[in-house]
């Protein structure tokens, strides 16, 4: 039986693979990870097989999800900042009220 990289390994020379940000490399037929045990029926090689061509799709990947996340992290600061100035300029015509 064939470990969960050596599977992927496997799965990133064919050309049914899909690479997603969420998931990484899927099976594009079943769209799940791979669940065979020895051998893949449904395997066919793909042209670019080099360890340079699976590397740099594993590279893509992990650079969307780098970007995803710090996409998120500015987001949540500007939220931050938003609340802070609403509060501040909330707290200034309280002021002046009284």
């Amino acid at each position: 039986m064939l470990s969960k990289e050596d599977r992927l390994f496997y799965c990133n020379q064919c050309v049914h693979k899909k690479v997603t940000e969420r998931y990484g490399t899927i099976c594009g037929l079943t769209d799940n990870y791979p669940h065979f045990t020895d051998k893949c029926d449904s395997f066919s090689k793909s042209i670019q097989t080099s360890p340079k061509a699976i590397f740099n799709t594993s590279k893509k990947v992990k650079s969307k999800q780098e970007t995803t996340k710090s996409k998120k992290k500015i987001s949540y600061y500007a939220i931050l900042l938003f609340i802070y100035i609403l509060i501040k300029f909330i707290a200034k015509l309280l002021k002046h009220n009284f």
